[in-house]
């Protein structure tokens, strides 16, 4: 096997190793363009029913304006300029009920990313091996929240341009070293991985000749406007991490990426995925100090991993313990660009290319579980917050501006500013029907928004009869129910009963003759919620950002005996009727309220 370096081209960039004096062959390309077909298909199938996922409200209630604010303020410590215009172009042209738009966004980004990928890997193993890389990168389903959640485009789309702005370094001239400055733009106004594309490309220009003029050429304008933007917002005044645990840490990540690459959590194959990142580092180092690479490149994915993990390191710490998926993503890709590097200009053979290509396909399916686990886990979090939001709807006219409907699953909603954004641009919540079949927990859910929302309670009354239409008993358990005009009266046959009823559509009054009742409501769930029940799950996919965060809970509500009450209901536009359960072990009168 031989060890030279295909040389480079000032024009062309590098020769392609393999290629044929009549061309290339077309069918890597079509195979390309089927494995890139069956994963928009699978992502887009394993994405639907998905609405706006938890940091997506913060962009939608807090960036409605087309201010300078707006588009450069910090998320994070990230400079979002580039997603926030592409949300809020696909608010203006499409509205917020189609959720689907944003879905072919990432995707189709992901997709492109793929494809820079396999132009990259051509370049370097020609075309049939770089298949690997690309298809492996198009199905990495442990980096399911990046090719999943339309928000994490701030990390897709810096690696692509990274890797663009790589592609048009090689060539060496002036024209490719702007596009490559612009590509660098487009990456630091994505995210904060435009710092360590720019360490690279920096790098990589020190390695070569005319170095002054090229870094200028490169560097000066995206660097330079980076450097404004942090005058103005300096995010990075809260380090979480120490200096000392980068070492550690940056170790680690590099096997969290081999092991991401193979479908695995790093915590399952820590072992295996250490010794392949030391294995790793060591050709690295070899081939680097033997000349058998091109040192510059080498160098420039080094520092870029070395950057962007020793960043992590000290702002996001807990990814140590925790291992979201949003960050492996990045770190995989700089782990196919060395093992490409590595293998620039070298022949390889059919059992190369066979072995090659049973490898990508035993990491494709290792990582189908993932991609899969964390579809189900954004779209029971959709199940709730579309439902919910639905029954916030319900209640407009009656929710304070203040409240949230979702302080747990999208803290970032105020209903105020959410029904600014719905006015505007349409609405992403439930119709009461859509609620209705809805999973159990879900239309619990619902039902505990709309109680808070509605800022329903007992309120004391005369004991006079009310004139409205009687409720309707559904079941009583033990114990008799006597109707008289607009009134049920309530019996109970043991010490503690319950009687279940339809509620007229303007409420009821209440009266406990001698022991206390307790009274539960429900709209669209088929059951009634204890005092404090939490609906459905408390999950979340980042159980770090779950835990700490408040839930609505259920809420009952408390009669003393020998009181009563009125409980008023507002006019909505769903047709169901609420039902509510008076628990007691004395007698107990429910009167319906006009309209």
């Amino acid at each position: 096997m031989s060890s030279t370096i295909a040389p480079l081209r000032a024009a062309r960039g590098p020769t392609e190793p393999g290629r044929p004096t009549g061309g290339m062959p077309r069918w890597p390309v079509i195979a390309l363009v089927l494995a890139m077909a069956a994963a928009a298909a699978l992502l887009l199938y394993l994405t639907r029913g998905f609405t706006f996922f938890y940091d997506e409200w913060n962009f939608l209630i807090n960036r409605q304006a087309f201010t300078a604010d707006a588009l450069l303020k910090p998320h994070n410590e990230h400079n979002v300029a580039v997603t926030v215009l592409l949300f809020k172009g696909a608010w203006e042209l499409a509205g917020l009920g189609q959720y689907w738009v944003f879905r072919v966004l990432v995707v189709g980004l992901h997709l492109l990313c793929a494809g820079v990928l396999y132009v990259y890997a051509r370049r370097r193993v020609g075309p049939v091996l770089a298949l690997a890389p690309a298809v492996v990168l198009l199905f990495l389903g442990t980096a399911w929240e990046i090719i999943l959640w339309p928000f994490e485009i701030q990390f897709m789309i810096p690696v692509t341009a990274g890797m663009g702005m790589l592609l048009f370094l090689e060539r060496r001239d002036p024209r490719s070293d702007l596009a490559a400055s612009g590509l660098l733009l487009l990456a630091f106004a994505s995210g904060s991985l435009g710092i360590p594309m720019a360490a690279g490309a920096a790098v990589e220009i020190l390695f070569g000749g005319d170095r002054l003029r090229r870094v200028l050429r490169v560097l000066a304008v995206p660097v330079g406007l980076y450097l404004v933007w942090l005058s103005q917002y300096d995010p990075f005044r809260a380090r979480f991490g120490t200096y000392g645990s980068v070492p550690q840490f940056v170790w680690d990540q590099l096997g969290s990426a081999i092991a991401a690459l193979a479908g695995f959590a790093f915590s399952s194959a820590r072992m295996p995925a250490l010794v392949a990142g030391a294995a790793l580092a060591l050709l690295v180092a070899v081939a680097f100090i033997r000349g058998a690479v091109d040192r510059g490149r080498m160098a420039a994915i080094v520092t870029m991993a070395l950057a962007y993990w020793g960043a992590l390191a000290l702002y996001r710490p807990w990814v140590a313990d925790d291992e979201p998926s949003r960050y492996l993503y990045g770190g995989a890709v700089f782990v196919l660009l060395a093992g490409l590097e590595l293998a620039r200009g070298r022949h390889a053979g059919h059992r190369t290319v066979a072995v090659v290509g049973v490898l990508a396909l035993v990491a494709v399916a290792s990582n189908f579980d993932d991609m899969r686990d964390g579809a189900h886990r954004i779209r029971d979090y959709s199940d709730y917050v579309a439902p919910g939001l639905g029954a916030l709807e319900l209640a407009r006219g009656q929710v304070a501006a203040d409240f949230k409907p979702e302080p747990n699953r999208a803290p970032d909603i105020v209903a105020g500013r959410y029904f600014d954004a719905v006015d505007r641009w349409g609405s992403p919540a439930d119709t009461p029907k859509e609620i209705a079949r809805r999973s159990e927990g879900a239309r619990e859910a619902a039902d505990v928004v709309l109680v808070e929302a509605l800022r329903l309670e007992l309120r004391p009354a005369a004991a006079t009869r009310a004139a409205g239409t009687a409720p309707e008993p559904t079941q009583a358990a033990p114990g008799s129910v006597r109707r008289r005009g607009g009134c049920l009266s309530f019996v109970p046959g043991g010490t503690l009963a319950a009687l279940d009823a339809r509620l007229p559509a303007g409420g009821i009054r209440v009266t406990a003759q001698g022991r206390p009742a307790v009274i539960q409501l429900r709209r669209f769930a088929d059951g009634f919620l204890p005092e404090g029940g939490t609906p459905g799950s408390a999950l979340f996919a980042n159980n770090r950002q779950a835990f700490g965060r408040g839930l609505l809970r259920a809420r009952t509500f408390q009669l003393a005996g020998g009181q009563t009450a009125v409980l008023r209901i507002a006019r909505d536009a769903a047709p169901r009727p609420w039902q509510a359960r008076f628990s007691t072990a004395g007698r107990l009168t429910a009167c319906g309220l006009p309209r």
